[in-house]
């Protein structure tokens, strides 16, 4: 495969995967923003600081009220907006649609062209900016059903499964991090799980953990749900055992010199994980152990463009 298509299809997947995180992000966020007892314990602050690069001033107007919110994370031409990332989707897709299905262009198409055509403003003064959430939402959806059910399992499919997971692993790890930096052991609002719950459904495992998790400490329970929980589709144990699974797959479709350097770097970054338990995770910290596993995903991403892209 071609340098150039491989990096479209990695970026293609990685756009595509964070603008469903916003997505749902923004919609959780308005629905807490209507429960009295969810927005106590919720801000937009920390969730824009997440994908938006604004000095502070700007960060605190942005975040004052939900409409700002949308405003910035749908519309805006730039940091990391919906509109942004899926115009990159749409640009990666466009250069590469030989090794796309007919289906997959189209739905990533059809989402450029609704994203595009949001009208904002007319949407907020009639109240119907949920709508507008619902309805890309299902844009979303529709894309990952029909790359699931139409795309080839070859390098195409192994290069846009590689970006998809390296890019939700950073967001779990984003989303973690700016909950924990946020955490006050002495307020008796974070032993609640109300405080834990908008992190949960912004990484859509609310259902889960309250199907696995009975009673003690809500702290110890996310980072065992979010960090080893397996069988959590979100979780960073489930998504580094599929980032090696596929660079397995496409270390042994392309020989190139540094692939025992990029062997040896997957091996060790899922041993971290896969060999640590909650006793290990709280002796390091947990915002340590993120930074720790966020530099190890860098310099992996880092490793694999210098590899296989055609941009270094």
């Amino acid at each position: 495969m071609l340098a150039r298509t491989a990096d479209n299809l990695y970026w293609m997947s990685r756009y595509m995967e964070r603008a469903d995180v916003i997505l749902r992000t923004l919609s959780n966020g308005f629905y807490a923003s209507y429960d009295i007892n969810d927005y106590q314990l919720f801000n937009w602050n920390s969730i824009v600081k997440i994908f938006c690069y604004l000095p502070e001033e700007a960060l605190e107007a942005v975040s004052a009220n939900s409409d700002n919110v949308l405003r910035q994370l749908l519309i805006h031409d730039e940091n990391n907006s919906l509109k942004e990332l899926v115009t990159k989707a749409r640009e990666n897709a466009r250069g590469t649609q030989e090794h796309l299905t007919k289906e997959v262009w189209e739905a990533i198409n059809e989402t450029y062209h609704s994203t595009i055509s949001i009208d904002i403003e007319t949407a907020i003064s009639s109240g119907e900016q949920l709508n507008i959430l619902l309805k890309q939402i299902d844009e979303s959806l529709i894309y990952y059903g029909v790359f699931e059910n139409t795309m080839p399992r070859g390098q195409g499919w192994n290069f846009m499964n590689l970006g998809r997971f390296i890019e939700r692993s950073i967001q779990t790890l984003n989303f973690t991090e700016a909950k924990f930096l946020s955490l006050d052991q002495k307020d008796p609002e974070s032993i609640h799980i109300l405080y834990w719950k908008n992190l949960l459904l912004n990484l859509s495992g609310y259902e889960l953990y309250l199907k696995t998790y009975r009673g003690g400490d809500h702290s110890e329970h996310i980072i065992d749900m979010i960090f080893l929980n397996s069988a959590f589709p979100r979780s960073i144990a489930y998504t580094l055992h599929k980032i090696c699974l596929y660079i397995q797959k496409i270390l042994r479709e392309n020989d190139n010199h540094n692939n025992p350097q990029i062997e040896r770097k997957t091996g060790m970054l899922h041993a971290k994980i896969a060999y640590t338990d909650l006793e290990e995770i709280r002796r390091k910290g947990v915002q340590a152990f993120i930074g720790e596993l966020k530099s190890d995903l860098h310099q992996l991403s880092q490793l694999i463009g210098q590899s296989f892209f055609s941009y270094y």
